[in-house]
């Protein structure tokens, strides 16, 4: 967004996605360090309200002072354009949607709501911008090139 040019959003951006606040991962760790045992080996911890993908970068615009443009696709399309999943590291198969309920009921794990931490964290990114961009990066050309394609269809 960042770069002024429009995101193409795999299957119009509507997988739903569920994250954890680095800050609830610190938590939870602390208390597994000081000796709770949770009744389970793994539990799915996470924000507690799953968004699509649109919602969850449309957030991520205000929070960044900026004006999100989005143009959908298939992931055929995206797949004929050279683009892989990397492209869009959200949109892809590994955004499973597994419910934090039973990490809540068992362990008492409350994972903080994304509109309580999402501005803290896009700010922080802003102010700390690594000096690579992520692999997927890489393939922003093509993309540009997709959704320039795909906009100009729509007209």
């Amino acid at each position: 967004m960042l770069d002024g040019g429009p995101l193409v959003l795999p299957d119009g951006g509507t997988r739903l996605t569920r994250f954890l606040y680095a800050g609830d991962l610190a938590h939870t760790l602390a208390r597994l360090v000081a000796g709770a045992t949770p009744r389970q080996a793994a539990y799915n911890l996470a924000q507690p309200e799953a968004v699509t993908l649109r919602e969850f970068l449309e957030r991520v615009a205000r929070a960044a002072k900026v004006e999100p443009r989005f143009v959908d696709a298939s992931w055929e399309e995206c797949r004929e354009a050279g683009l892989d999943e990397a492209f869009s590291p959200y949109a892809g198969a590994w955004s499973s949607i597994l419910d934090p309920s039973r990490a809540a009921s068992e362990w008492g794990f409350l994972g903080t709501r994304l509109d309580d931490y999402l501005p803290r964290a896009v700010q922080w990114h802003l102010d700390h911008r690594p000096a690579r961009s992520h692999a997927g990066y890489a393939q922003r050309a093509h993309e540009r090139e997709l959704a320039a394609r795909l906009a100009g269809a729509a007209r």
